[in-house]
């Protein structure tokens, strides 16, 4: 299994404020496969931007997909923007909107503002971040996540993560097994974005997870993991048994 921190985030350097895009997101993807597996079949797997830049990838690299890719499971993502719905209409403020411009045309006022602006997102993403009471200790795990990420990189993303539009890639993946999973507390990526990507995907397979939130991988690890084995296997098996075809 490959795991790779997506620019700006965990171990990744810091992006220029242009390259924080999804579709630059989808290139990265590709040079990871490029550079780690180069041969061979591939499930790729992907959470939120994850999934994204999976959908991505695939617009772009179209024969990655056709000629390796055997399966995908998205968790908890969209294949369109979020200006009206989710995380777009939630950090909709005069505050982040005034950090966004500063990031862009005066670097030297980004220090003063990153207070404000982190006072204004970490409470939106943590509450969002589960749909039911979990441990303490796994609250701190996930907010220490949220807090090692620059408030600039999340800023950043947030244009994109708003106006994207990957719903051409859906076309790629229309003969691949997929897994749509998602909670259906989730308000960051409402809901109602997995059921769209399901109805575009007739051979997928929507896994809804009741009272999950937006972590849902980690608030309940057995059922996202269920899905993702049930995907490998379906994926594994010939195309006649996967779709019934006699």
């Amino acid at each position: 299994m490959v795991f790779y921190d997506q620019r700006g985030h965990g171990r990744s350097g810091v992006p220029s404020a242009s390259s924080c895009t999804i579709g630059q997101l989808g290139l990265d993807l590709d040079a990871v496969i490029r550079s780690v597996v180069p041969k061979g079949r591939i499930v790729l797997v992907g959470h939120s931007m994850g999934g994204m830049s999976i959908l991505s990838m695939a617009r772009q690299r179209s024969s990655v997909v056709r000629q390796r890719v055997i399966g995908a499971v998205l968790i908890s993502t969209t294949a369109a923007g979020l200006a009206q719905t989710g995380v777009g209409r939630s950090l909709q403020n005069p505050a982040v909107d005034a950090f966004r411009l500063a990031v862009r045309t005066s670097p030297g006022l980004v220090q003063f503002g990153r207070g404000a602006v982190r006072a204004i997102i970490s409470p939106v993403l943590r509450a969002a971040s589960y749909g039911t009471r979990v441990s303490p200790r796994l609250v701190a795990f996930s907010q220490s996540m949220i807090d090692d990420t620059s408030v600039v990189t999340i800023v950043n993303f947030l244009e994109t993560l708003e106006l994207h539009d990957e719903s051409a890639a859906l076309a790629e993946f229309e003969n691949i097994p997929v897994s749509v999973v998602c909670g259906d507390e989730d308000w960051i990526i409402p809901f109602a974005s997995s059921e769209a990507l399901t109805d575009a995907l007739p051979k997928s397979e929507m896994v809804r997870v009741r009272q999950g939130g937006h972590l849902v991988q980690l608030e309940f690890p057995e059922q996202v993991n269920g899905a993702i084995l049930r995907l490998v296997a379906r994926a594994s098996e010939p195309k006649k048994k996967r779709w019934g075809v006699v």
